[in-house]
């Protein structure tokens, strides 16, 4: 981005979503959301004003919904002059957010900047843009994906403190209900960064290494098909295009950390060196 616009890109980039021949990049501290090509990284547009936005999910192509840390709300964000347009109060923090058909599902992670319990999602209505429904579930739902059987999964990691199990929840959305909750046997454990492959049947997660599981399995994998070994991984993603499994290594958050990547089997395939505390991937076809 610097290389390509002669200034940074702002303070702790936390996502990118792609949108046609466009990149949302929402930059967390800075507030801002970059507007870029995805061929060249010119900057398009930059959208001001918000507090700490987390996730970006394109409703449609009028218009963008944009998940917040530090906010009691969702910005809804004009994709036409790329201006806010408006905010959908939640009463909580927001941060993960899958959309299927015309509602959006998004999780309460965190309760630092917004005192409400944080443990529930709740959904949105895209067409009037209003809150609908909410579901509680464990503390901390950190991740969350959209299954080949139109299942929505929650992992939550039970709190930083260990306050409840970590638990995996498979969700019917419509009408919203819990269909069947997998907790994980040790309350001291954080599992994460849950990701779907590109067929939609098989989930992964990071807890000290890779986990694979099933859509249809009845009970939690016992191993791991990634051993973490002597790195220390921070983030996980799976291709939605080739179902590749991709691993970031932040080290000690000061120097250059690691990509590495294998295939949807755990084969390892190479090692590349990133920058500064390497997080959220973004893929394009």
């Amino acid at each position: 981005f610097q290389s390509a616009n002669n200034r940074p890109l702002g303070d702790i980039p936390n996502s990118m979503t792609i949108h046609g021949s466009l990149g949302f990049i929402s930059v967390n501290n800075s507030g801002t959301i970059e507007i870029v090509g995805i061929n060249d990284f010119v900057s398009v547009s930059t959208i001001t004003g918000l507090s700490s936005p987390r996730y970006v999910e394109i409703i449609d192509d009028q218009k963008a919904y944009v998940t917040d840390l530090a906010e009691a709300g969702i910005t809804i964000i004009d994709l036409g002059s790329y201006t806010v347009t408006g905010e959908i109060y939640t009463g909580k923090s927001t941060e993960n957010i899958v959309k299927y058909n015309n509602k959006v599902f998004v999780t309460n992670w965190s309760n630092y900047y917004v005192p409400a319990e944080n443990n529930t999602i709740q959904v949105i209505d895209t067409e009037t843009d209003q809150l609908i429904d909410s579901l509680v579930l464990t503390k901390e739902p950190n991740s969350m994906v959209m299954d080949k059987n139109n299942k929505l999964w929650v992992l939550c990691s039970g709190g930083y403190f260990g306050d409840e199990d970590p638990a995996l929840f498979r969700i019917n959305p419509d009408p919203l209900s819990v269909e069947q909750k997998f907790t994980f046997p040790d309350i001291n454990t954080n599992p994460g960064n849950l990701s779907i492959n590109s067929t939609g049947d098989t989930l992964y997660y990071l807890l000290n290494g890779v986990f694979q599981m099933s859509v249809e399995a009845s009970n939690l994998p016992g191993q791991q098909i990634i051993e973490e070994g002597n790195k220390s991984f921070y983030k996980l993603s799976v291709d939605p295009f080739s179902s590749m499994i991709y691993t970031s290594d932040a080290i000690d958050f000061q120097q250059s950390g690691y990509v590495y990547t294998y295939k949807s089997n755990g084969e390892f395939v190479k090692e590349i060196q990133a920058g500064i505390i390497p997080g959220n991937f973004c893929f394009v076809d």
